[in-house]
């Protein structure tokens, strides 16, 4: 088994062309992203991925983006 985790902060030095209401902490953006993986056989593994983002200068609401993967690999030499 193996898992992950990584979280991204920007905040936006220059937006002078942006016209919103946001002011301070308010404009910065986070990505945040997990993942999960599991061998289950010797050829095929399960991943699971959670993401949560928010960007205010695009769309000021978060954003959840979740998935599963399975992997299937075979070794023919």
């Amino acid at each position: 088994m193996n898992w992950s985790l990584v979280a991204n902060l920007f905040f936006p030095i220059n937006d002078s062309e942006s016209e919103d209401d946001i002011e301070g902490i308010d404009k910065l953006n986070t990505d945040v992203g997990g993942k999960f993986s599991s061998k289950i056989t010797k050829h095929i593994s399960l991943d699971y991925f959670l993401i949560v983002k928010r960007q205010p200068l695009i769309v000021d609401e978060w954003q959840l983006q979740n998935g599963v993967v399975i992997n299937i690999s075979y070794n023919l030499f």
